[in-house]
């Protein structure tokens, strides 16, 4: 008679080892793999979202500059359109009134509101450790409304061409030839 001899059921410790080793490689490496497409599309949606607002925002400067009036003091001579500092916190940056229709009237196509003056001013804010550009719309039968347009962690700076150098402030009743925004590394130039 030849005696078999009988092997235990089940995995020796060395197998496990190698299979608990494998797996938490597996693990760690699909780990890294989705950390790394979530950060990555993270940082596209950051991108997305200041190119959108940046967007919106050369939007709303086009539209207003559009219809860019001279401004007027009620003696009926020039006013300037560049206050200096208009409380502690807050520098005007550009002021005028604009015949563009106002962002604050609600149209509806069976009642337009006419074109009218607008008083638009853009007013830059230093909060905390960010600035914030405000917009600021009063018509002559509303009363005025604010919005925030940007916010940025860079001092936002408005420059004005007068068709021959960038004036850091436009004092003229005239319109300048071409308004320039910087926004940290964005530059938008508007022409008029």
């Amino acid at each position: 008679m030849t005696h078999r001899v009988s092997r235990p059921l089940g995995f020796t410790l060395i197998e496990m080892i190698l299979a608990v080793a494998i797996t938490v490689l597996l693990a760690t490496c699909v780990y890294s793999a989705t950390q790394a497409m979530s950060g990555t599309a993270r940082r596209q949606g950051d991108i997305t979202s200041k190119q959108t607002r940046r967007d919106r925002f050369e939007e709303i400067i086009r539209h207003d500059l559009r219809g860019w009036l001279p401004l007027k003091s009620t003696s009926g001579s020039t006013a300037s359109t560049q206050p200096a500092l208009a409380s502690d916190d807050k520098q005007s940056l550009l002021k005028f009134v604009s015949t563009a229709d106002a962002l604050s009237n609600f149209q509806t196509a069976a009642f337009p509101t006419p074109r009218r003056a607008t008083n638009i001013e853009y007013l830059l804010r230093k909060m905390d450790h960010t600035f914030e550009i405000d917009r600021i719309e009063a018509t002559p039968l509303n009363p005025a409304v604010q919005m925030v347009l940007y916010q940025s962690t860079d001092e936002p700076k408005v420059e004005a061409f007068d068709g021959t150098k960038w004036l850091p402030q436009w004092t003229r009743n005239d319109r300048p030839a071409a308004v320039r925004w910087t926004l940290g590394a964005d530059v938008i130039v508007i022409k008029l």
